[in-house]
């Protein structure tokens, strides 16, 4: 092979190896809009109180094999919001702890979790249990403060009604 051959050779696989790599960010952010695109649907429908119907578009973002870590994530938040609101408490909490397990979830969200399962916790009479994810959500690097002043907010709730309930001997 001569030289001039060896660098027409080197400049198209350098040119296949860009249309391959052009090809899989397409399909990527596809799929990644795809996937926002059915949770948003997913929310109106919750928003609009089709609880069904919103847990049926949020479970099948979550069966997606593409979909972003993000997008997962607030998938199972909001499911779990919507099966607390259908009187699942232990599906919620199964959800939110895959979102706080989950690799890639991002801080906001983990913290969210950890503040949802907390609650659901609470309302279940597990005040420890709660009061110990409320204090996880507070030691996530990096999530928001507000979300973290929830988590306060909710952590107060519970030692004050577990202070009444040790009091009252209940």
């Amino acid at each position: 092979m001569t030289t001039g051959s060896k660098t027409l050779y080197t400049r198209v696989a350098v040119a296949v190896l860009a249309i391959i790599l052009v090809i899989v960010a397409v399909k990527v952010l596809f799929l990644q809009g795809r996937a926002k695109a059915l949770l948003d649907r997913a929310y109106e429908k919750h928003l609009a109180g089709d609880t069904a119907g919103a847990m049926a578009d949020y479970t099948a973002v979550l069966e997606m094999p593409d979909a972003p870590a993000d997008v997962k994530a607030e998938a199972l938040i909001n499911r779990g919001i919507a099966e607390v609101e259908s009187g699942d408490r232990e599906g919620a909490m199964a959800d939110w702890t895959a979102v706080v397990e989950m690799p890639g979830a991002p801080a906001k969200q983990k913290a969210k979790a950890l503040v949802g399962r907390g609650r659901a916790k609470d309302k279940l009479g597990d005040s420890a249990g709660a009061i110990a994810d409320y204090t996880a959500a507070l030691k996530v690097p990096h999530a928001p403060a507000r979300v973290k002043e929830e988590a306060a907010a909710a952590m107060r709730r519970a030692l004050t009604n577990l202070d009444k309930s040790g009091a009252t001997g209940e």
